[in-house]
């Protein structure tokens, strides 16, 4: 007759290996986010263009269990003429669109060069959507197998 034998012993090891394979995971998912950000900002950089000031402004920031991260503007100001805003405004007037004032000149032969009463937001947040998602699928898989490399070594 056949038969398996568990003791106490061996149910030990395992609830040890798992226990270890749970934190190791926390400290892996936090490491695949942090690399997730850094791609996720290089490819922001890449859709602002612009002479740098706003891909300057853009941070990566995780969140403090490592559960998250996201790329946003800095908690700075931005000084321009007689006027002080949080980056993060400048930053969503840049993506979303904004207004322009009319022009008030008042000579009769006066013709203003602005055609348009908007500005075209430059969508970048948006555009870098369907990257994050691949990106964290990438991500996704790299932990799933470093977890079962873990896991193969025997913890």
């Amino acid at each position: 007759m056949q038969s398996i034998t568990v003791t106490a012993d061996d149910l030990k090891r395992q609830s040890e290996r798992f226990r270890f394979a749970a934190e190791a995971f926390a400290q892996i998912r936090r490491e695949e986010l942090e690399d997730v950000g850094d791609r996720l900002k290089t490819g922001l950089d890449a859709l602002i263009g612009g002479s740098g000031k706003v891909r300057g402004w853009q941070e990566r920031h995780m969140g403090t269990l490592g559960g998250w991260v996201s790329v946003r503007p800095k908690a700075e100001t931005f000084t321009g003429t007689h006027v002080t805003y949080p980056v993060g405004y400048v930053t969503n007037a840049v993506t979303g669109g904004h207004r322009i004032r009319r022009p008030s000149g008042r000579a009769e032969r006066y013709r203003p060069r602005i055609r348009t009463a908007y500005v075209a937001g430059l969508g970048f947040y948006e555009a870098m959507e369907p990257r994050s998602e691949a990106l964290l699928r990438q991500a996704a898989d790299r932990v799933a197998a470093r977890l079962d490399q873990l896991l193969e070594e025997g913890g």
